[in-house]
């Protein structure tokens, strides 16, 4: 037997791998400058300052750049990183007065511009790869850019976002270790709106019977099923979303339903997917003729094939009649990925009969119906964004939900409660955001108070807090009184136990060291960070 050691709460640094298509490239993006308050910008945010940093434009596209107050979503086992402040590379042509160059004497100045970002990259665990992801057409809303908001996955995939700050009047400047923003009126930054996202990756489920593509007498189900010849079914499929987009497999599986006059006499099924140049194909079941002699046997057949199953088909000589198996060759192997639109098609190979006088005499075998069982996905994942306009509910009509930024969001069914947050001053209230209804309602008025969970004080300010199974777990921060240093501990909250901030403890490891972001085993500080649980 193997033995293995008591598992120890530790940090590991990922490698994120990026596409060739995304090398190390300059980053020219058109200059994106505010001029009024509208909430709908590009993607890509508005400038806070300028200065110039041409050799800092040489990076890589594949991945977002460093950025701090941006949020994190885990949706379906899927993050999603939206907004943020961070630099942003623009580049002009501007007059040279030196030797000419670029377009009419003209040469190409790069800038580095802080700025408040509202891209929205996807990251998968899977491959370990970032994508940017953009709207689903030139004229759909889009939220301006922000930092320090919250981002809230509901049940269904939805992704609300709330708050934060995003001004044209502040700027970045740097007062010791931190970063700290200023302006004329910083209340007049701060936002209230709420913004909800659809999940881009959104999955959803489709059963396509082919009894119900019969359309003539030729190929109506039941279909008869000829020895020494083949048979074959089509089934068409046409679906989009209601958003127009193309739609990918994700899972498949097939269901058959067949009356055989001999068992033994199916040589194989095989299933055809649609395609462009060429069609795919996969044999689910592949006969064998180690006993051409066995007797026939008549039965109807229920199966299910699924690349999930636990017992292979393959272990089969004959077509077995009922039960879940997965196929002689693998249909997501096949098909996943693919659009699913088109023409599919079922054939079924009988051989002939060794004794057709006695083996076919009286029965004849017949394809009663089959099935596909299909999870579908956009084939190109794109953001639809929608600003709701919620309303005060009839318990609190009077209250005002205020802009806030550096607050906590916890979704609890399809409602989200708000913990908090800074405005002109620190908060403390607590509000719950009812998605059903669109209506905000206020549970306590606690405005001018220290931030409080309970009675319990929070460790920090600015942390990255995540809801997870057994509570609520914080990461980094600031503190709150005296020198303003950055954490870097992880801080966790039993809601059924005593209810108190409890400090997690990680064992440090001389020897982790990545030299960029980790320190002995342990990232380094920071604060408006995010983190997530899978």
């Amino acid at each position: 037997f193997a033995t293995e050691a008591v598992p120890a709460n530790r940090w590991l640094p990922m490698t994120i791998r990026e596409s060739r298509v995304s090398a190390v490239s300059e980053f020219v993006a058109a200059k994106a400058v505010a001029t009024n308050d509208d909430d709908e910008h590009e993607p890509g945010g508005a400038t806070i300052s300028t200065s110039t940093s041409p050799s800092w434009c040489q990076h890589s596209s594949g991945r977002p750049t460093g950025r701090r107050g941006h949020s994190t979503t885990i949706v379906n086992d899927q993050v999603y990183i939206f907004g943020g402040a961070t630099l942003k590379c623009v580049c002009e042509l501007q007059d040279n007065d030196g030797p000419l160059q670029g377009e009419g004497g003209k040469q190409r100045r790069c800038t580095s511009e802080n700025v408040y970002s509202n891209e929205l990259w996807h990251f998968s665990p899977l491959t370990a790869m970032f994508t940017q992801l953009q709207r689903m057409g030139p004229e759909e809303p889009w939220p301006k850019g922000r930092e320090q908001h919250s981002a809230t996955a509901l049940p269904n995939g939805d992704i609300i976002v709330i708050g934060g700050i995003s001004t044209e009047r502040g700027s970045f400047e740097n007062d010791g270790d931190y970063l700290k923003i200023t302006g004329e009126n910083s209340a007049s930054s701060l936002l209230a709106d709420v913004w909800r996202m659809r999940d881009p990756h959104h999955i959803s489920s489709h059963l396509f019977y082919g009894i119900d593509t019969s359309s003539n007498n030729d190929m109506s189900l039941p279909l008869e099923l000829i020895p020494g010849h083949i048979r074959s079914h089509k089934l068409s499929i046409s679906l989009n979303d209601k958003e127009g987009c193309e739609m990918c497999i994700h899972a498949i599986q097939a269901k058959l339903s067949l009356d055989l006059r001999c068992l033994k006499g199916i040589e194989y099924v095989k299933l055809t997917g649609p395609g462009e140049d060429v069609a795919h194909e996969t044999k689910i079941f592949v006969g064998s003729m180690d006993n051409p002699e066995a007797e026939c046997q008549h039965s109807s057949l229920h199966l299910l094939f699924s690349d999930n199953a636990e017992e292979s088909v393959l272990s089969y000589a004959s077509i077995p009649t009922s039960g879940s198996f997965r196929p002689a060759s693998s249909l997501m192997s096949t098909f996943g990925g693919l659009p699913i639109d088109g023409e599919w098609t079922l054939s079924i190979a009988l051989s002939k009969p060794i004794h057709p006088e006695k083996e076919y005499h009286d029965h004849a075998s017949y394809l009663l119906n089959w099935e596909l069982e299909v999870d579908v996905k956009p084939c190109v994942a794109r953001a639809k964004w929608e600003k709701l306009q919620p309303k005060m509910s009839s318990s609190s009509p009077a209250s005002i939900f205020l802009p806030r930024r550096l607050h906590t969001t916890v979704a609890v069914d399809d409602s989200i409660f708000v913990a908090g947050g800074f405005a002109e001053r620190r908060l403390s209230d607590l509000w719950r955001f009812d998605y059903d209804s669109n209506t905000w309602t206020e549970l306590n008025n606690h405005a001018a108070t220290t931030s409080r969970v309970g009675s319990k004080t929070w460790p920090m300010n600015g942390q990255a807090a995540s809801l997870g199974p057994s509570g609520l777990l914080a990461f980094g921060g600031i503190a709150k009184y005296g020198h303003l240093e950055q954490g870097h501990d992880l801080w966790h909250l039993d809601f059924f136990g005593n209810e108190d901030w409890v400090p997690v403890p990680i064992p440090q490891n001389a020897s982790a060291h990545d030299g960029g972001s980790f320190i002995h085993g342990i990232p380094y500080r920071r604060y408006l960070s995010t983190i997530g649980f899978l």
